[in-house]
């Protein structure tokens, strides 16, 4: 805890000058978490200060629990420049420990919370193929969990890759329908939709496709 005052104190250019002498990889980490986490708790903060309530997402990190939930003085902090500073010390991190994928995948939430959707996928693909062999086998859940899936489909949604985002729905643990039908019912998405149908396994989805694409007389027939 002692840290975090100093995170706090001292100004952006000084944070970054320190935290990039940084090369050791537990050390990395620990300084990744704290940033997310006043990250995190800026925009909690932010949240409840809107009127209507807004999709947000926490940038996620290991070590994040030995870090304060709560901010002193959040008025005088710019969460912006806390993402901007954890962008580039994750750039960092990685330019030391490239097959990173944890920092993959945490950078790839940074991207997302800018709305830079095509960067986020970029780097949620990274760090999936970095830890399966670029995919000779199944990424694991530790890597990608539901939360990622959900960010994925959000990102192809985003760049309006509809058929794409339905996919990454059905591989959750608990497949989110009502991602999945909102997806398939877009008659815009920019993916390529037919080419993409024989990775759909999913029985209720595939229903779902049919019910879409086919008109209703058809449907009666069969």
């Amino acid at each position: 805890f002692f840290l975090f005052p100093i995170f706090l104190c001292l100004s952006r250019v000084g944070l970054l000058s320190f935290l990039k002498q940084i090369t050791e990889l537990t050390c990395l980490g620990v300084m990744v978490a704290a940033l997310a986490r006043i990250h995190n708790a800026l925009q909690l903060l932010e949240a409840h200060d809107v009127d209507r309530p807004v999709r947000r997402f926490d940038i996620s990190s290991h070590h994040s629990g030995i870090w304060p939930t709560s901010v002193s003085n959040a008025s005088s902090i710019s969460r912006q420049d806390i993402l901007s500073s954890l962008k580039q010390l994750l750039q960092h991190g990685l330019a030391h420990h490239n097959t990173h994928s944890a920092w993959l995948c945490t950078l790839a939430d940074t991207y997302l919370v800018g709305q830079q959707h095509s960067a986020a996928m970029k780097c949620y693909l990274q760090s999936g193929a970095v830890q399966s062999g670029f995919f000779t086998h199944p990424v694991t859940p530790d890597v990608w969990p539901d939360q990622v899936y959900v960010r994925m489909a959000v990102c192809c949604q985003a760049l309006q890759a509809f058929t794409q985002a339905a996919i990454f729905c059905q591989m959750m643990q608990q497949v989110d329908y009502a991602m999945a039908f909102h997806c398939v019912q877009q008659l815009n998405s920019r993916d390529g939709m037919e080419s993409l149908f024989d990775c759909i396994w999913d029985v209720c989805l595939l229903e779902k496709i049919i019910c879409i694409r086919l008109p209703s007389e058809k449907l009666l027939c069969r």
